[in-house]
């Protein structure tokens, strides 16, 4: 069976990218009333690699809060934020694989905005640290912890060299990290979905 066409979305970051034939209501990707809210996003990403629009629908939604504050706190501006969380959402309907499975969904799609984000940065010919501001970014979100996502995802720091910047073993670096990428979740809306 041949995979239908896909084409990039035709009204902006907002909507789905949409697919020949029309794309199916937004309910038929649930298992009833629930929006489709009981799928988990390993369930959503392999109805995306088959080309359902539907399930590409309602991770946009469960996910683009997230995405869109990512990627408005490394660029400081909404038009370029929206355009880097479109790139990075496109990807995911054009390539579902690159959303890591077994827990780390969030996590990789995260990774995707912020590479995007940072990608508009250098081509502004801004230095990418310049665009954030280091003291009041993630409220909410433990110091230790805002410290080492920040290193690592805007500054792009190893788990090596973010343990020496912030003075732990380097084998509390990934802990950190991902406990960082949780709490984040939970302040930008994703509500931490990754925990397991």
């Amino acid at each position: 069976m041949t995979r239908p066409q896909r084409h990039p979305p035709r009204d902006g970051c907002s909507s789905a990218p949409s697919l020949v034939p029309p794309v199916p209501p937004a309910d038929a990707c649930g298992d009833g009333d629930d929006g489709g809210a009981a799928l988990d996003d390993e369930v959503l990403l392999d109805r995306i690699d088959h080309g359902d629009t539907a399930a590409f629908a309602l991770f946009y939604d469960r996910h683009s809060n997230a995405a869109y504050g990512l990627a408005c706190r490394i660029l400081g501006e909404t038009v370029a934020a929206g355009e880097a969380m479109e790139r990075a959402f496109l990807r995911v309907w054009h390539e579902p694989g690159l959303c890591g499975r077994g827990g780390g969904v969030t996590r990789s799609l995260l990774s995707l905005v912020r590479r995007a984000a940072i990608d508009a940065v250098r081509l502004s010919g801004r230095p990418v640290d310049a665009t954030r501001q280091r003291g009041d970014a993630f409220p909410g979100v433990p110091p230790l912890q805002r410290r080492v996502v920040a290193l690592a995802y805007f500054d792009g720091y190893g788990c090596a060299e973010i343990a020496e910047i912030v003075g732990v073993p380097v084998c509390q670096v990934p802990d950190e990290l991902g406990l960082g990428l949780r709490a984040l979740g939970r302040v930008l809306g994703t509500g931490g979905q990754d925990d397991a």
